[in-house]
């Protein structure tokens, strides 16, 4: 591997639908930006868009173009009641034709809706793999951060799905795991549909199945908790992954570009703070990470969690109301219905 990586050394994989193609809003068009901020920030930078068949590709600036065949399409209902669309196989199926098709040594994925406005993702990738690897990884992949059970949502091997960057022999092999099969998911049927907390969403479908391949324990389904669990899943974060905000790695999600998985942790639902990581890190790595304390994760993260639970719980109307407000002035378009 090079000593220093420049962007004629990354291929990008570009994954999953053309967004806002043809919107007369130029802002809306998502994927087109996604493009135009790799060609600037990585000019020398392999770009692999991996779409479907029945996408409009006419006219967007790619190296190579890989059309896959959509799916069939997997439902299954969450707990508040609410039937989503699960779209593990979709990710699954654009990573790994894209990621064969890369030529380069490292292989940055990311969904077609995010935005390069720098190359920091590289420098995080170097800066913590500078040391003995621990982990399945031939080096940690970048990645955002997760969601941390200390906080509230008890999510196990969940890593984020948005974004991931590392050796492309390591991004390959973390895709190379069979595809969720609808004929064998598990949980009584409600109406009609199994329920998500029984098997896994995405994150941690991808997460748990690659763990497995390499002769590690996970868990039974997403719903299920212990301590023992709790430790290992942490374990597995920091011996394989380098979970950083959006902001130090240089990237927005154009749906959410300031509100978003992990742009700003104290305005999510309880991720995972850089400290926080860093405290991971240090747990199994030598030479330790530097970490310097920051009053404003440590008091005003706890604060506006409890504050935003205690709103939802007694004025769930005003809270929606507040959190749109600041998803809007974050310029977000994923507003909660």
């Amino acid at each position: 591997m090079n000593s220093q990586i420049t962007s004629k050394d990354i291929s990008v994989v570009i994954r999953g639908l053309i967004v806002g193609k043809n919107d007369i809003n130029a802002k809306r068009r998502f994927t087109e930006r996604c493009i135009a901020s790799i060609r600037r920030h990585l000019p020398e930078a392999e770009i692999i868009l991996s779409t479907w068949t029945d996408q409009d590709t006419d006219s967007l600036d790619y190296d190579i173009l890989v059309l896959n065949e959509p799916p069939k399409e997997i439902f299954m209902v969450h707990s508040g009641g609410e039937v989503r669309r699960i779209t593990t196989n979709n990710q699954l199926i654009t990573s790994g034709s894209g990621g064969v098709k890369a030529t380069r040594p490292y292989i940055l994925n990311i969904r077609s809706d995010i935005e390069l406005y720098g190359s920091g993702f590289i420098k995080m990738f170097q800066t913590f793999n500078s040391g003995a690897q621990t982990g399945h990884f031939r080096k940690k992949i970048v990645v955002l951060p997760t969601y941390n059970p200390r906080r509230g949502r008890r999510f196990l091997f969940n890593v984020c799905d948005w974004f991931y960057f590392g050796v492309a022999a390591d991004i390959r092999d973390l895709f190379d795991i069979p595809l969720l099969n609808s004929t064998t998911l598990k949980g009584a049927r409600i109406n009609n549909y199994h329920p998500v907390e029984e098997n896994f969403g995405c994150e941690a479908y991808i997460w748990t199945q690659w763990l497995e391949k390499h002769g590690e324990q996970t868990v039974p389904n997403q719903a299920f908790w212990s301590t023992e669990a709790f430790l290992a899943s942490e374990r597995s974060y920091a011996q394989n992954s380098i979970m950083a905000p959006a902001h130090l790695l240089n990237i927005r999600c154009l749906k959410m570009p300031r509100a978003g998985y992990g742009a700003r942790p104290w305005l999510s639902q309880g991720l995972y703070t850089f400290n926080e990581y860093k405290h991971l890190y240090n747990l199994y790595h030598e030479p330790k990470i530097s970490i310097r304390s920051n009053p404003f994760e440590e008091i005003l993260y706890r604060s506006s969690l409890n504050i935003r639970r205690f709103v939802a719980s007694y004025a769930p109307n005003l809270h929606q109301a507040l959190v749109n407000l600041v998803r809007k002035s974050n310029g977000s378009y994923n507003l909660v219905k």
